[in-house]
């Protein structure tokens, strides 16, 4: 049964929030870490003998380097070298969160999971940058490998994918592993993007919501003000609307 406040549906068929789709990815690799590090070892060479472990959310400083320090001032002796300054604030690049990982005594794989608006390359090169510290810290990772996680419609553009340095997985062939799993189906609809003939755009015709919502185009940065967000109402003709995002 569904909810009358959200038209007859039920919570999780509206949700939009990767976060969301993650943890119900993550329940479902935990369910059987094996086959996920079988499909895995389809692109990466990962012992699939190795005791794995599935995680989520992943932030490497307080997953990983705190249980290893006996006390707060050898926690930031570890950490120093590796401290970022970014607008006159200091962070480590583990503070940076994975949304997913798969954990071993040797080997690890972080994976970044791409939204509606794609995998960022910011994003990217932050976890490539982790994934490198961590091998450094941990002499005994014989690899720390970084994939993506995307839609089957969407193709990241070719820097992106050079920073990632892994391969991108699919929300569809995970499904497909999952035997057809209704809720990773949407994820691969949802995030295709938000264009015209989209299952996402399509959601927000069906809610009603498409009349109030304001969309951007692909290349489209948001200035102060917000002057290139608009609503359907207003959109140009000629406006390009393969790929929206909604604000």
């Amino acid at each position: 049964m569904g909810l009358q406040w959200l038209h007859g549906k039920s919570w999780w068929e509206v949700s939009r929030d990767e976060r969301f789709f993650c943890a119900e990815l993550y329940q479902r690799i935990r369910g059987d870490v094996t086959r996920f590090v079988g499909y895995l070892s389809r692109e990466l060479e990962l012992d699939p003998r190795g005791q794995w472990q599935v995680a989520y959310p992943v932030c490497l400083q307080s997953d990983l380097w705190q249980p290893r320090s006996r006390s707060d001032a050898e926690r930031r002796d570890t950490i120093r070298p590796h401290v970022e300054r970014s607008s006159g604030i200091e962070r480590t690049r583990f503070e940076r969160s994975s949304n997913l990982a798969l954990l071993s005594d040797y080997e690890v794989v972080l994976i970044e999971v791409a939204g509606e608006l794609g995998l960022q390359l910011e994003a990217v090169q932050q976890l490539a940058r982790a994934a490198a510290d961590l091998k450094e810290l941990l002499p005994q990772l014989r690899n720390v490998f970084c994939a993506g996680l995307v839609s089957s419609q969407t193709e990241p553009p070719g820097e992106v994918a050079r920073a990632l340095g892994g391969p991108l997985l699919r929300w569809r062939a995970l499904a497909e592993l999952y035997g057809d799993d209704e809720l990773l189906l949407r994820a691969d609809a949802l995030f295709e993007g938000i264009g015209l003939g989209s299952a996402a755009f399509a959601d927000d015709v069906l809610s009603g919501d498409w009349g109030a919502l304001e969309y951007a185009g692909p290349d489209t940065e948001q200035p102060p003000g917000g002057q290139h967000w608009f609503t359907v109402d207003d959109t140009p003709s000629v406006r390009p609307l393969a790929n929206l995002r909604r604000k």
